[in-house]
Order: structure tokens, then sequence, then C-alpha cells
């Protein structure tokens, strides 16, 4: 299988991403479809650079803050769906983690309305570990947080948390190639 160009794969985002605004249209009090909008829509801001995310938001488009807002929306509506243990809910906090964790903190962030916040994002992840304790990933992203953080005990938790990732039984491929890295 020959690796999609950077261009192809926008594409795909995007279409991912029109799939979501009608999983939104059609059920609005469903938290699935803003995850995906919001998923899409990242995945679509790192493949094109962030720089012209932060435009759009200055142009009233889908910026930082309309990303934070839609992982937000995904995280308050209610949970009604679980598959095999998985949720929505969890997912959704995972996310919005990852963005407070990735979004940069510096003073410019205000004129897109957003910024980072690593004490949020670890709150957030340690929320999503304790709703899906066996989620691999989710302990990942709170062991790179807590490393990030830097704090006093932060670094003993990271290496915990990556210890009990390693040691929980991995369903997945993607499992394994967390546990490996």
């Amino acid at each position: 299988a020959s690796e999609l160009s950077p261009a192809e794969r926008i594409a795909g985002y995007e279409a991912a991403e029109a799939w979501a605004d009608q999983a939104v249209e059609r059920a609005p009090g469903r938290s699935e479809g803003y995850l995906w909008q919001a998923i899409a829509h990242g995945r679509i801001a790192t493949s094109a650079g962030s720089l012209r995310l932060a435009l759009r938001g200055w142009t009233g488009g889908r910026g930082p803050s309309w990303l934070e807002a839609t992982l937000r929306k995904a995280v308050s509506l209610p949970e009604d769906f679980r598959f095999f243990g998985f949720s929505t809910r969890g997912d959704a906090l995972h996310a919005l983690a990852q963005f407070y964790r990735l979004a940069p903190t510096g003073w410019y962030m205000s004129l897109v309305g957003t910024r980072g916040d690593l004490d949020r994002a670890i709150e957030l992840s340690r929320e999503s570990v304790a709703l899906q304790p066996t989620r691999i990933e989710y302990r990942k992203e709170l062991a790179v947080e807590l490393f990030c953080r830097g704090g006093e005990n932060d670094v003993a938790e990271a290496v915990a948390e990556l210890e009990t990732a390693g040691s929980i039984p991995g369903i997945t491929r993607i499992d394994r190639i967390d546990q490996q890295h």
C-alpha cells in the first residue's frame, strides 16, 4: 500500500469533517458528532499547519477556539453510548487534554481566543483514566503531560502510569504499538 500525499490526507480529513458536520446537524444532543468534528478538524490543522488554523480563527472560521469549544461540547453532553467499555466521553476528555497540552501558552494565543493549559490537560487525563483505566493511550497521554509539567512528584507519577500502561493486556494492534513506544 502506498502512502497518501499530504493533499490526499487533508481531503480525507475534510470528508470526515463533512460527515461529522452532518452528524451534529442530525443529532445535536449527541457527543459523537462533535468529537469527530474536532478530531477531523484537528487532523486538518496538523496536516495543513497551525498558522492556517489560527488565521481561520481570526476571520470567524474554525480556529483554535472553535476546536476547544467543540471538544468541550463533546465532553459536556450526557454519555449515552458505550462500546466494549469504550466511551465517547472518555475519548472526548482524552482529545481535549491533548488540545490543552499541545496548544501554545503564549500571550499571542489570546488573539485566537484560547491557549494551552497543562494543569487542565492533566486534570482531564486523570478523569479519562478514571473513567476507562484500561485504555493504554489515556495513561500514555497523562504520563506525557506529567513529564511536560515536570513538578516535584510528576516524574514518579508519570513513570508509574507508563508501568501500568505496560502491564495492561494489549487487545488491539494499536495497544501493542502504544506499549512499545
